[in-house]
């Protein structure tokens, strides 16, 4: 899960293409992969807290986050 989110960030630094110093828009497709790569991070987060939780709130509010996340 950390190596995923580390990649995620790792990525998102990768794509702006430029140095902190320079705040550029990102393009369409640089957003469209990171709205996929923070989507599939909440569906991972989602099914290990279905797997680890015994919380009714919790199971609830990830079974909405797997639910709301597909397409």
């Amino acid at each position: 899960m950390i190596f995923r989110l580390s990649a995620a960030v790792a990525a998102i630094c990768m794509l702006s293409g430029t140095a902190f110093a320079q705040a550029a828009k990102p393009t369409d497709p640089q957003i469209a992969h990171i709205a996929y790569t923070a989507g599939q991070l909440d569906i991972t987060a989602a099914k290990q807290a279905i797997a680890k939780s015994k919380n009714k709130e919790i199971l609830g509010f990830a079974h909405d986050m797997v639910r709301d996340t597909r397409p």
